[in-house]
């Protein structure tokens, strides 16, 4: 395995920064980064305080997206902690941004029809509930 993404540390590990979605599974199984285990740990901190590592609903398409994308700015922000390569910075600012517009839009269908997420065709496994 090579270096860790997040530091200088060896990788011990295969991080999914996208994670698991709420039957446990990854969201992207091959999409995965080398960690050592303490900036794993760390990530997985920063997913725990910003209330995105626990999945406790079904997530419609649009929640899966939005998970996703929170999710992959953490490992962003996580990139270049001494900021010298304000890409990574950036990157992780629009990620979030981009979330921020689908959760906009998914409580505009809450409002306007909120019986919507009933509907299993808003899940890749079917029925919602």
């Amino acid at each position: 395995m090579t270096g860790c993404a997040f530091g200088d540390e060896p990788a011990e590990l295969r991080h999914h920064p996208t994670g698991r979605d709420e039957h446990g599974r990854y969201l992207d199984p091959d999409l995965t980064l080398p960690a050592c285990h303490d900036d794993h740990t760390f990530v997985h901190d920063d997913w725990r305080d910003l209330g995105i590592e626990a999945v406790e609903r079904p997530l419609t398409f649009f929640d899966r997206v939005e998970t996703r994308l929170r999710r992959l700015a953490t490992n962003c922000r996580r990139m270049d902690p001494a900021g010298v390569n304000p890409f990574w910075t950036k990157l992780a600012a629009a990620l979030v941004r981009w979330a921020d517009e689908i959760a906009r839009g998914t409580r505009r269908l809450d409002e306007r029809d909120p019986g919507w997420r009933d509907d299993p065709g808003f899940y890749p496994d079917g029925p919602a509930r």
